[in-house]
């Protein structure tokens, strides 16, 4: 299993949406039990063990803007493409699927695993939304000199709106790298959010 990959926008199944049936971390498969439908996990192109899978909108999930992100799992056995298990439910939002059967869109993602466990780029930040984005050559360029300004690679994002209103955008380099594949929503470019 590998730390990190380079694609950001691995395939899910068209209309695609998962959900956490149980709380309880299972021994046997090593985590917590996610159930997919319309999920292709395990098949070539589809989500793998070491993949990252990100529940809810990640686009569009700055307060006020509209949409719900729910957080991140690293996934660690795949049963069919329909059951797996994530690591930890550690970032993933409190209170989401509090009760078995809550589904939501999801998508897929070989960004750096050590960031799930690291509370800075996890929604365990209640004041902020959080993830790591695969940002291309391409992206980079369309930051230029805009909020959202940064280098190639994985890289954390921590949006908030402050006390006056004004939407903030903190970013770190994670893993400085070129040869990105994206397309996972949000698309890393002069506005990710939009």
């Amino acid at each position: 299993m590998a730390l990190w990959g380079d694609k950001d926008n691995i395939s899910v199944g068209t209309g695609a949406t998962a959900y956490i049936s149980s709380y309880t971390k299972d021994e046997t498969y090593g985590g917590y039990p996610i159930v997919g439908s319309g999920s292709v996990w395990g098949s070539a192109g589809y989500a793998q063990e070491g993949d990252v899978i990100r529940f809810g909108n990640v686009g569009n999930s700055v307060a006020g803007v509209g949409g719900t992100y729910y957080g991140e799992a690293i996934i660690v056995n795949i049963q069919s493409t329909t059951s797996c298990y994530i690591a930890s439910t550690e970032g993933i939002k409190s209170g989401w699927a509090a009760s078995a059967g809550v589904a939501t869109v999801f998508t897929v993602s070989q960004s750096p695993t050590f960031a799930v466990q690291d509370s800075r780029w996890s929604v365990r930040n209640t004041d902020a939304n959080t993830y790591t984005a695969g940002v291309s050559t391409g992206g980079a360029a369309n930051t230029l000199a805009t909020q959202y300004e940064t280098g190639v690679g994985w890289v954390g994002v921590q949006t908030y709106v402050d006390a006056g209103s004004n939407l903030r955008v903190k970013k770190e380099v994670l893993v400085s790298m070129s040869g990105i594949a994206t397309g996972n929503a949000p698309i890393w470019d002069s506005n990710p959010m939009a």
